[in-house]
């Protein structure tokens, strides 16, 4: 597995506290696939940390 530049489970809990806060939004884009789509305060939330 190559090295990342970011921790798997820090993204994974940022984008858990996104979705509870209601900053990302999950949507369908095809038969079990799932997107997010971040709102104006997500990114303000993205640039504080």
């Amino acid at each position: 597995m190559p090295d990342t530049e970011y921790n798997v489970e820090i993204v994974r809990a940022h984008i858990h506290v996104m979705l509870l806060q209601g900053l990302l939004k999950q949507v369908a884009i095809g038969e079990q696939r799932q997107a997010y789509t971040l709102d104006w305060a997500g990114y303000d939330y993205l640039e504080s940390q």
